[in-house]
This record gives C-alpha cells, sequence and structure tokens, in this order.
C-alpha cells in the first residue's frame, strides 16, 4: 500500500535533498580533497621521501597519485552535477514526452519519483549504496595490506613506494587520504553512475512502449531532441574516464600491469562501450523507427511523382529531396555534434593507449 510520502512529485523530492546539493558538504568535501595531498606532502617531506634513488617511487615520482589528487575533486564535482541533470532532464515529463495523457503523465512521474528517492537513498537502495561502499573499503583495504609490510611493494609493483610502512608519515597520511578517496568519493561517485543508467534504462523503456518519447526531427542537435539524454550519460562517461586515467597513471608509474590494474583497464574497455549504447539505446530504437517512418512516406510520395517526374521538363520536389537528405543526415543516438565527438573518443581511448604502450614496450 502506498504511503503519503510515495506519492510525492519529483519537485517535492529534489527540495528534500541535503546531500549532493548542499554547498556546505561540497565546500568540505572540497577542502579534504585539496587539504590531505597537502599532508601528504609535508609527511613525505619528514620522510625524506619526496624523491627515492632507483626504480622506486617518491612523492613527487608518484605520477598516478598526482592524477588522482587532480581528478577526486573532478569526480566528486561531475556526481553531483549527474544527480542534479538526471533530476532537471526527467521531472518535468512535459519536457520530453508527446501524446501525453492524464494517465500516462502520472505514470510517468511516478515511475521518475521513485527512481529519484531510490538515488537518494530514500528506499532499499540505501543497502546497495552500503554494498557498494563496502566493495570500495575492500579495495583500500587491499591498498593498505599491500603496502603495510616493507617488502611488499617489492612483491606487487617491483620496487619501493612513498606511502609504505616504512616511511611512517608518508604510509599514515596516504592511508587516511585514500579511504575519502575510495569509500566516500569513488564508491558514491559507482552508486550514483550505475543508479543514474539503470534509472535511464527504465524510464526510457516505459516511454519507447508507450510510444511516449518526444522525437522533433528539425531540432538543432540534430538527434531529434534528445540530446538531453545523450548529455546525461556523458556526465557518467566522464565520470568514468577520470577513474581511467587514474589506472593508467598507476600504469605509467609502475610501468607494468599486475593484476589488479589489468583487470581495472579491462573494465574501463568495456564500460566506455556499453555505457555508450545501453543507457541511450531505447532513445535509439525510437528515433530510429521515426526515422525509418518519415523516410518510407518521403519515398512514397517520390515514387508516385517517379513517372512525372522522368517526362521531358520533370523534376522532383526539392522540398522532398532536401527532406529526405535531412532525415538520412539525422543521428539516432541522442548525441549532439560535440557530444558525439567526446563520445567516440572516450571509445576508442583505451585501445589507443594499449597499442601505443604495445608499440613503446617492443
Amino acid at each position: 500500500m502506498r504511503t503519503a510520502n510515495s506519492e510525492a512529485t519529483a519537485a517535492d523530492v529534489r527540495q528534500e535533498q541535503d546531500f549532493w546539493h548542499s554547498k556546505t558538504i561540497r565546500n568540505l568535501y572540497l577542502a579534504v580533497a585539496l587539504l590531505l595531498p597537502a599532508l601528504i606532502a609535508i609527511g613525505c617531506w619528514l620522510d625524506g621521501t619526496w624523491a627515492m634513488a632507483g626504480d622506486n617511487k617518491g612523492f613527487s615520482q608518484y605520477y598516478g597519485f598526482w592524477v588522482i589528487f587532480v581528478t577526486t575533486p573532478v569526480i566528486f564535482l561531475l556526481t553531483s552535477q549527474l544527480v542534479g541533470s538526471f533530476i532537471g532532464y526527467f521531472e518535468d515529463p512535459e519536457a520530453y514526452c508527446g501524446n501525453l495523457t492524464n494517465e500516462s503523465k502520472r505514470r510517468v512521474q511516478t515511475l521518475v519519483t521513485r527512481h529519484i528517492r531510490s538515488l537518494e537513498g530514500r528506499s532499499r537502495s540505501f543497502w546497495i549504496l552500503m554494498f557498494v561502499l563496502l566493495v570500495f573499503l575492500f579495495w583500500w583495504t587491499f591498498n593498505v595490506v599491500n603496502t603495510w609490510a616493507p617488502t611488499k611493494p617489492f612483491e606487487t609493483f617491483g620496487h619501493d613506494v612513498f606511502d609504505t610502512s616504512a616511511h611512517p608519515f608518508g604510509f599514515y597520511t596516504t592511508k587516511v587520504y585514500l579511504f575519502f578517496v575510495f569509500v566516500l568519493v569513488y564508491g558514491p561517485a559507482a552508486y550514483v553512475a550505475l543508479h543514474v543508467t539503470a534509472s535511464m534504462i527504465s524510464i526510457l523503456k516505459l516511454l519507447s512502449t508507450r510510444g511516449l518519447l518526444q522525437v522533433d526531427v528539425f531540432h538543432a542537435d540534430n538527434c531529434g531532441g534528445t540530446s538531453r539524454f545523450g548529455n546525461l550519460n556523458l556526465v557518467i562517461l566522464c565520470i568514468y574516464v577520470n577513474l581511467f586515467a587514474v589506472i593508467y597513471a598507476m600504469y605509467v608509474t609502475h610501468g607494468h600491469a599486475y593484476f589488479v590494474m589489468a583487470v581495472s583497464l579491462i573494465a574501463c574497455s568495456a564500460l566506455a562501450v556499453a555505457q555508450s549504447i545501453g543507457p541511450v539505446y531505447y532513445v535509439h530504437r525510437v528515433v530510429a523507427a521515426r526515422k525509418r517512418e518519415y523516410i518510407t512516406a518521403v519515398g512514397v510520395q517520390l515514387n508516385q511523382q517517379l513517372s512525372t517526374s522522368l517526362q521531358p521538363g520533370g523534376k522532383f520536389a526539392n522540398d522532398l529531396l532536401a527532406f529526405r537528405s535531412h532525415l538520412g543526415s539525422m543521428h539516432t543516438f541522442p548525441y549532439g555534434p560535440s557530444a558525439l565527438v567526446a563520445v567516440n573518443v572516450i571509445r576508442v581511448a583505451p585501445v589507443v593507449l594499449g597499442v601505443l604502450n604495445y608499440i613503446r614496450q617492443k
């Protein structure tokens, strides 16, 4: 049986948000993300590990951590933007739906509100968030275990690093920072990215099967006016790109892909391809069907005029030919020109970097 709270509109839910849209929490996160690297630098200066001899990696030589320092606030801001954009794009069905009746509007609003509440951890999805955080807590524990004993880094990386227990100031400050990064930034980011992906599939599937998705074939985005969904998906891809950058920087730092890194690289490559298609597949299906419908209709009219057009002095209707050409150039996936370039770069970047590193090692 539904409660009064479950009947709240998406706008009501948006007003209730107190985490992703809290300036205080956002500023606190950003302050911690900037302060802890400074503490690590001081710790390494005290340990004498700012730079280390040979193949060993001191603070200034550990490219992976420098990329983490840069990307952590970016990932947090992208996650916050993703939550806000998802709510902003979907909370008003009239902005992206056509042929709405009172019943269909109520159905869409109910589904959207349920997903927003779930995204905010206001339902049983809270336990999914806890599970994701536990996964990243395990990842952090794995890092601690592999740097606890002074000899462990030699077994894992083949050289010493600044954040082992042999260098206590760097070790403890780095582990506190990594707990913040893994559990409090990466964990929520992964949860939000996966949740928004699942929510997009669910909502867009409903719009597709009910014939509610609005398609404007003359929209400036050249994808039927559906670029808002592609832009939302691009934010998710950008989160994954930052994670990929960290993994790649770790690879460059250590010079070889140890097991965890290799698995992560493979996962990033698979995610980039799947993410660019999966969440917006139902938009593609609707736009492609509408495109085929109009091209077929134009073809019927042109064929009806064919005999007359082929007569001496006859000609095809220029407006129909122009419309057919326009339809042919329309993209069925919801990415505008700039977003499409970005998506294609993200798709091929892992492969290109992999090939370049293979050639470099030869």
